[in-house]
């Protein structure tokens, strides 16, 4: 990768959503009991981490 590269990359952002160097995390959340306002909240590197949670 050019310098010239390295400098859009870092400006505009990655290329495609598919570029490995990115680091992705999923969030999931759900009421502590029903009807509450706080709420349990969840992340993962992957959704099927989110699904064992």
């Amino acid at each position: 990768m050019t310098l010239l590269e390295r400098i859009s990359v870092k400006v505009l952002g990655p290329l495609s959503k598919y570029d490995k160097a990115l680091p992705y995390t999923y969030m999931a959340r759900r009421p502590i009991f029903e009807g509450a306002d706080d709420h349990v909240w969840y992340l993962a590197d992957t959704v099927c981490e989110l699904e064992r949670g």
